[in-house]
């Protein structure tokens, strides 16, 4: 079987970069304020989440090389549990 790169005529890897990184986080005032004291990241934007698909925030920071961190907060999306999930 071929590799991806060589199926596009190059001898390049399954992944040249990363634009950004989408989550959901229960609080992203605290992810806006670690990633920039933590690493030095940038907040590029913070925009709210208007109905149907919120209410809600979501923002981007950009950690370096072109990527960014997309954080998303729902409030309508409880937090997750403190108890580890089980392994299937």
């Amino acid at each position: 079987m071929l590799a991806f790169g060589a199926m596009l005529g190059g001898d390049m890897g399954l992944l040249s970069g990363v634009n950004h990184i989408a989550f959901l986080t229960s609080d992203l005032d605290r992810l806006v304020a670690f990633y920039p004291e933590v690493f030095g990241a940038e907040k590029v934007i913070e925009l709210p989440i208007p109905e149907p698909e919120g209410p809600g925030r979501h923002a981007l920071i950009a950690i370096g090389a072109g990527a960014s961190l997309h954080g998303f907060d729902f409030a309508r999306i409880p937090p997750p549990s403190a108890e580890p999930a089980p392994c299937k």
